[in-house]
C-alpha cells in the first residue's frame, strides 16, 4: 500500500539514455510539457542493447537528440565520439551503441537528482526551447528532434549573448546538423513559443531561466535572456534548418 517495486526495461533509445533513469514522473496536459507529475525511484535500470536493433531509424534517430545533449555537457572526448562515429551510431553498430548506452547512463547517474537543483540543472540543455517547439506541435513531434531544435537555438543565444564564441559556435553546429531533419520551424509563431517558455519550470520571478553553453562540459546555468535575444535564436534556428 506504499507502492510497488519498480524496475525501468527501456526499449529505446531515448529511454535508455534519459527517462528511464531517475524518479521523475510526469505527464502533459492542457498544452503543457510535464505539468503534472510525483517521483518515484526506480529500483533498478536494466538496458539491453537488442532492443535497439528493433527500432524503426526514425525512432532510433529521435533518441539521439538526448545523445547529443550529453555531448555538449559532458566532454570533448564524449563530443568527439558522438561526432566522429555519428553513422556508426545511426547504423546501430553494437559495439558504440554499448559504449554509448553505458557511458550516457553513467553520465545521468551522477548528474540526476529529483528535485531540479543544483548540477542536475545541466540536463535541461536544449530543453527550454525544447519543450516549447514540442508543445506548440501539440506533441506531435518526437521529444528529441524538439530537443535537438532546441539545442540549436541554445547554441544562437549562447552566442548572442557572448558566452560562446562565433568560431566554436560554428564548430558545434556541426553535430545537429547531421540530422538533416525537416524545417518545422518555419511552420511555428514564434511570439506564441515565447508565451509558452513563460511557463517553463525552470523559470524564477516571471524570468525565463536557460542552462547555455559556454564550451564543451562548460555550462551555466539559470541564464535570464530578454525577448528580443530568445526570438533572435529562433530566427537563427529556423534559418539553420531552412
Amino acid at each position: 500500500m506504499r507502492g510497488v517495486q519498480l524496475v525501468h526495461l527501456p526499449t529505446t533509445l531515448l529511454s535508455a539514455v534519459d527517462s528511464s533513469i531517475g524518479g521523475k514522473t510526469a505527464i502533459n496536459y492542457n498544452g503543457y510539457k510535464n505539468i503534472i507529475g510525483s517521483f518515484y525511484d526506480p529500483d533498478m535500470v536494466l538496458i539491453d542493447s537488442e532492443f535497439l536493433d528493433t527500432l524503426p531509424a526514425r525512432e532510433f534517430k529521435a533518441g539521439m537528440g538526448e545523445v547529443i545533449k550529453y555531448a555538449y555537457i559532458s566532454s570533448p572526448d564524449l563530443y568527439n565520439l558522438v561526432n566522429d562515429n555519428f553513422e556508426r551510431i545511426i547504423r546501430k553498430e553494437e559495439k558504440i551503441t554499448q559504449q554509448l548506452a553505458k557511458n550516457l547512463y553513467n553520465l545521468k547517474g551522477v548528474h540526476e537528482n529529483l528535485f531540479e537543483t543544483g548540477i542536475r540543472k545541466i540536463l535541461n540543455f536544449g530543453h527550454t526551447y525544447g519543450h516549447a517547439i514540442e508543445s506548440a506541435t501539440g506533441f506531435k513531434v518526437k521529444h528529441g528532434f524538439c530537443v535537438t531544435y532546441g539545442i540549436v537555438a541554445e547554441l544562437f543565444l549562447s552566442n548572442k549573448i557572448g558566452v560562446l564564441s562565433r568560431r566554436k559556435l560554428s564548430r558545434y553546429l556541426e553535430l545537429p546538423g547531421k540530422f538533416r531533419l525537416k524545417n518545422i520551424l518555419d511552420e511555428l509563431d514564434f511570439e506564441e513559443l515565447y508565451q509558452i517558455m513563460l511557463t517553463d519550470k525552470k523559470n524564477r520571478n516571471g524570468k525565463i531561466n536557460f542552462v547555455l553553453l559556454s564550451d564543451l562540459g562548460k555550462i551555466l546555468l539559470d541564464v535570464e535572456a530578454g525577448k528580443r535575444d530568445i526570438l533572435y535564436a529562433f530566427e537563427r534556428a529556423r534559418k539553420f534548418f531552412g
